[in-house]
């Protein structure tokens, strides 16, 4: 989308850093730096607004995640994500 976009493109940008590391553990990244939409909202807020806590975002997502891998039949989640880890 941003680069199609000429307005877009325009517009400030935030880079988040490259050392991050994402902890979906129930989705397969690309790479090990991948992050999931929660989490590079997180860094950027934090960076954006470094007197600002956050971490409740991750908090709620980690829960949805133990909800999700709660959801899973017996052994779904050690067959398919836990080798992620």
């Amino acid at each position: 989308m941003w680069q199609l976009s000429t307005n877009l493109q325009s517009i400030p940008t935030v880079k988040l850093p490259e050392n991050l590391q994402g902890h979906y553990t129930i989705r397969k990244a690309p790479s090990e730096n991948s992050l999931s939409t929660v989490e590079a909202g997180y860094h950027a807020l934090s960076l954006l607004e470094p007197n600002q806590d956050f971490t409740p975002l991750l908090a709620a997502f980690e829960k949805m995640i133990e909800f999700q891998i709660a959801q899973m039949p017996p052994g779904v989640f050690e067959k398919n994500y836990l080798k992620a880890r």
